[in-house]
């Protein structure tokens, strides 16, 4: 048995303490003569020096450096314990030198098996990527620095009532009633149900979901509006940039709680869009991005699905769950294709990809989906409650007792993430204001509503628990789970996908069982995966494109883009020879002749097909005019004939 050896009482083991940017305090020996450089740099790697100033009667004096020789430092005037005196480490500056960026690509690579991305060594990085992820129902922020560019921070969120943090907020923002801006998530949430106790709620703005509405519209302007809870009306982009701005704020903070020396003009920005987005509502995000104080050189504009898909392709084969199939090698390596399902709360996103040789990805199959996503299922419950207690009840219920409907959603949101397979039923806490109204303005109790409605034999309460069979739930889903799987087949009956047996999924809404299990027995011979963390997956995707945009080599055009020619006015829908639509996309060159020498201006008209070859612009080809190109002529006039090359 080993016993700790005694000092001599002759020896006397002095330390200094160093404190490092944060304030921690280290300690250090120094009574022996042998501090070395060497030896501070074994807990400060990038230590160039060690500096002290003296504080007297509360005041700090002159910061001086420790002097070296041979590479051990010096004791300095006044000796190393002179009262007051502070040591403190002095950095070299933050930059990834060619060794290290080696270094950490090595680590990389043996993490990935050789499926990874390239990162290559610069002098001068840009400090921080930092990527939002503005979704439907929750929105959320993470970052890495370049330093470590593989470690990726996301921030914990938590409300109200619950049990354990998540790493989204929802997609909800307060607003005082002069328009002023309140609060974002969980906090907009709470404080809004404040209000509504009070009864002081009416004058204030709520906001919530509110990002489908981009893309519902398909008349977006810069001067849109959107409603609130409540019906009243708010500028779209104001709210939008608010939200944005919230975002950016919080996420400075945490980067500077952990490195108070960057700023916010270190940092490069990412922002998520749904694939299927128009380039209306992709403009109208980056205008936003920028008015809440992004700079528009410093944002990139990220598609949710090649974000996700980036994300699983440079997990570790462990991190990849298979939900369906045989793997029989690593079905995210080089060379490999896939269908990639990004499945959120407002929408499905699907598109398909092929890892290149060189690890970079190359889009097969145009992005495709539809407003699938989570709360369409919401909606769903919605729309039961109402056939049950009635519209009017329920439009009640939400207005006048927020915070129970809150919570009765929030309890909604968790059991919809259960393996409701393997339940026979699922048990939801009914409000008992719910209740109440109900037998005040219907003079009926719960059980005589469940009995009188079309659910009387799926749904069951007792006291203050609702009870819906687990046939009642699949209902709920029946409608979204036939639509994503109806968009799976779309895409698999296309020619250039007919060897593609590979589905990952991604997204919060893919831990949902119903919806895996709908995709497994409609694709049985198919391998189905899905990220340990599906739910962030967008998130830390993001983040790595931010740090290498270039990883997507190749897309597929959505549409068909045109312009029509003519020495007369497009008429659209008329198919004379004067009308035609060409398609920017051929290699033939574009002649556009005037019978004027000179033209005061010169309109093009661009339109989009979702046909391949349209030739025409009429509804058959469901062609849509997108605006227009003027171009002014030189002082002398426009020439009678000139060429526009592809």
């Amino acid at each position: 048995m080993w016993q700790m050896r005694k000092l001599s009482p002759r020896v006397r083991l002095h330390v200094i303490f160093v404190s490092d940017e944060e304030g921690n305090q280290y300690s250090f020996p120094v009574e022996r003569g042998n501090f070395s450089l060497d030896l501070l740099r074994l807990t400060f790697p990038l230590a160039r020096g060690l500096a002290y100033h003296d504080v007297f009667q509360g005041k700090k004096g002159a910061t001086k450096l420790v002097k070296l020789n041979k590479g051990s430092f010096i004791e300095p005037d006044g000796g190393w314990f002179a009262e007051g005196r502070k040591y403190f480490i002095r950095r070299e500056p933050r930059r990834r030198s060619n060794i290290f960026a080696v270094e950490m690509l090595k680590k990389y690579r043996a993490l990935t098996q050789g499926v990874t991305l390239y990162f290559d060594p610069v002098e001068e990085p840009t400090n921080v990527t930092a990527a939002i992820d503005f979704g439907t129902s929750f929105s959320g922020y993470a970052y890495s620095f370049a330093w470590d560019p593989y470690t990726i921070y996301t921030n914990d969120w938590s409300g109200e009532g619950m049990s354990a943090p998540t790493e989204k907020t929802p997609t909800t923002v307060l607003l005082y009633p002069d328009g002023r801006f309140h609060s974002f998530g969980y906090d907009a949430e709470d404080e809004y149900a404040l209000l509504v106790d009070g009864e002081v709620f009416h004058d204030w703005y709520y906001f919530r979901n509110f990002k489908m509405k981009l893309y519902s519209n398909k008349d977006l302007r810069r001067d849109s509006v959107l409603r609130d809870t409540d019906g009243k009306q708010f500028k779209a982009l104001t709210i939008f940039t608010m939200a944005i701005n919230y975002l950016r704020k919080r996420l400075i903070q945490d980067v500077q709680s952990r490195n108070r020396h960057v700023h916010a003009g270190d940092i490069s920005w990412v922002l998520t869009v749904p694939a299927i987005w128009s380039d209306a509502a992709k403009q109208f995000m980056r205008e936003a991005a920028v008015n809440a104080g992004i700079r528009s050189e410093n944002l990139k504009l990220v598609l949710e699905p090649e974000a996700a898909s980036l994300y699983c392709k440079t997990l570790d084969e462990s991190e990849i769950h298979v939900i369906s199939g045989t793997k029989r090698d690593n079905p995210l390596a080089r060379g490999k294709r896939y269908i990639l399902l990004d499945l959120g709360g407002g929408t499905a996103d699907m598109s398909a990809h092929e890892i290149l040789a060189d690890g970079s990805l190359k889009e097969i199959h145009r992005a495709t989906g539809d407003s699938l996503g989570g709360n369409s299922v919401d909606e769903s419950f919605n729309r039961t409650m109402s056939e049950i207690v009635g519209p009017e009840n329920m439009l009640d219920f939400f207005q006048d007792y927020r915070q129970d409907y809150v919570n009765f959603m929030r309890d909604f949101e968790g059991k919809k993430r259960m393996r409701l397979k393997d339940i026979s039923n699922v048990v939801f806490k009914f409000p008992t204001s719910l209740a109440n109204i109900v037998l005040e303005k219907s003079k009926k109790t719960m059980e005589e509503a469940i009995q009188t409605s079309p659910h009387a034999s799926q749904i069951k309460i007792n006291g203050d628990k609702l009870m819906f069979s687990g046939e009642m739930m699949y209902k709920l889903f029946e409608g979204t789970v036939d639509g994503i799987v109806s968009y799976i087949k779309q895409m698999k009956a296309n020619q250039r996908l007919e060897t593609v047996h590979t589905i990952v999924l991604a997204g919060g809404f893919s831990k949902c069982d119903l919806v895996t299990d709908a995709i497994k027995q409609s694709f049985p011979e198919d391998l189905i995966l899905c990220p340990s963390d599906p739910g962030i997956a967008i998130l830390k995707g993001a983040v790595l494109m931010g740090q290498r945009p270039e990883i997507i080599v190749e897309r597929v055009a959505r549409y068909t883009y045109g312009v029509s020619y003519a020495r007369k006015p497009f008429y659209e829908g008329k198919t004379t020879n004067q009308n035609k639509l060409t398609c920017l996309l051929s290699t033939e060159q574009v002649y556009l002749q005037s019978p004027r020498s000179k033209q005061r201006r010169l309109y093009t008209k661009l339109y989009a097909s979702i046909e391949t070859q349209p030739g025409v612009c009429n509804d058959d080809n469901f062609c849509v005019k997108i605006g227009e190109i003027i171009r002014h002529p030189p002082e002398e006039g426009m020439a009678r004939r000139y060429a526009i090359k592809n």
